[in-house]
């Protein structure tokens, strides 16, 4: 797999967002409008403290690219950061300087300026931020592109860009490392590990759609918590769990109709979210489930908690390994399996 994770804010709110992200400070906000097409948005703030969320990474790497929409309210923001989480080491970090340009720094928000962008980057407005690392203590490099261009806004190769012993990437972060100046608000993120064929460079400027339950699909063996109908006890954006579809039959599968796609040029990969929890005591585990074309294919299995989080899982084609267009992603059906 070359794309490991997406997010539009979309699908969760305030509350959520430590179950979506595996730490942050409370610097935080998902708002519902002034994102792409006045959709949701991450907000972050920092002047009184590191404003951040940070996801972990299943595997540690040395090379991987961010994109993400960003939206900083001031010059002197900070953007976001790439972490090991062991060393507690910022490798290196990404602000808006004082003169409107991105400067990247090794050693964090605070840390050594190794590069230094040409474009003025606008305050209270969006812009496409994308970031390729290599982390390295001789043959690092870091190349910044904005708005969807080839043409790299800044690159710099064949420098340190590694911060302690080791050059590993355990953590990608949105925001400051430090107390720093600023805010800024993120939308439409993307994150490549590179391996693969497909989603493994740069994706340019990209949208994320969020699609929700507006249909029962195929599989309808999970109990309604009232009614005979399943997808409206699941079709809300924010988490509802006074009404839910559950399962205590290992192997029973729920599947459900999602909302159409906008009109698009390409579409890079359908990612699965369910918010999940199991009632009591004892080992239950879960998986994510896709249909498309009288096809079933799963996400890896997940053991479940008393308390709600998400399982997320991307799938970069459809179940015949070609790519998502509109009618497929339109007809697709998403759910979940009871493993166990």
């Amino acid at each position: 797999m070359a794309l490991i994770s997406g997010d539009g804010f979309g699908y969760y709110g305030t509350s959520q967002v430590p179950l979506k992200w595996d730490g942050g400070t409370s610097q935080f906000q998902i708002l519902s409008t002034g994102g792409r097409n006045n959709g949701p948005r991450l907000r972050l703030t920092f002047p009184f403290g590191s404003g951040y969320v940070r996801r972990n990474l299943t595997s540690p790497l040395t090379t991987m690219i961010i994109g993400v929409r960003i939206n900083p309210e001031s010059i002197d923001s900070a953007l976001l950061h790439f972490r090991n989480f062991t060393n507690n080491a910022i490798h290196i970090a990404l602000v808006l300087n004082g003169a409107s340009k991105i400067a990247i720094k090794r050693g964090g928000v605070n840390g050594t300026t190794i590069g230094l962008g040409s474009i003025s980057v606008p305050t209270n407005q969006y812009s496409y931020l994308e970031v390729k690392v290599v982390i390295s203590s001789t043959i690092g490099s870091v190349e910044v592109r904005l708005n969807g261009a080839t043409v790299p806004d800044v690159i710099v190769s064949g420098i340190n860009t590694q911060t302690g012993a080791s050059p590993n990437i355990e953590q990608f972060v949105l925001g400051a490392d430090a107390t720093y100046a600023g805010a800024c608000s993120y939308n439409d993120l993307y994150v490549c590990d590179m391996s693969g064929t497909i989603n493994n460079n740069f994706l340019g400027d990209i949208r994320i759609d969020t699609l929700i339950p507006n249909g029962d699909g195929f599989y309808q063996q999970f109990t309604p918590s009232q009614g005979s109908q399943h997808h409206p006890l699941i079709d809300e954006i924010l988490p509802d769990i006074t009404d839910f579809l559950s399962s205590s039959t290992t192997g029973q599968k729920e599947t459900v109709f999602v909302t159409d796609i906008g009109t698009v040029n390409s579409i890079k990969a359908v990612q699965v979210n369910n918010y999940v929890q199991k009632s009591d005591a004892g080992l239950a585990q879960a998986r994510n489930l896709l249909r498309s074309d009288s096809v079933d294919v799963n996400g890896a299995t997940v053991a479940l908690s008393t308390n709600p989080f998400y399982i997320s899982t991307i799938f970069e084609t459809t179940p015949a390994s070609v790519a998502w267009t509109q009618t497929t992603v339109n007809a697709v059906e998403i759910g979940l399996e009871n493993v166990t």
